[in-house]
């Protein structure tokens, strides 16, 4: 009988259409959760929204540069003012590399 080797990760299995995800709360993601529901979010509301913009980051990340299956590292996120325009992305001073 084979083992699995430790270094060997397994692929979490999607929930079927209809059925309930669950997840261990923590105290960073409580707080983030009184933030959201603060302002008028659901926990339904955060997690499909949440679930949504990850899946959309990954999947142009695939079409642009990284290969097909990587995780993506997500490292912004922009919102909509309260007049419906984008919000205004600072422009960051020109780096030199030596």
């Amino acid at each position: 009988m084979a083992t699995e080797q430790p270094t060997t990760t397994k692929t979490a299995r999607v929930p079927a259409v209809g059925r309930h995800a669950s997840c261990q709360v923590t105290a960073a993601m409580h707080d983030d959760l009184a933030v959201l529901l603060g302002a008028g979010w659901t926990i339904t509301e955060v997690l499909r929204t949440g679930a949504a913009l990850l899946a959309d980051a990954h999947r142009r990340a695939w079409v642009y540069d990284m290969p097909d299956g990587a995780r993506v590292e997500v490292i912004d996120a922009r919102y909509r003012m309260a007049d419906g325009q984008p919000e205004t992305v600072p422009t960051l001073p020109a780096v030199t590399v030596p």
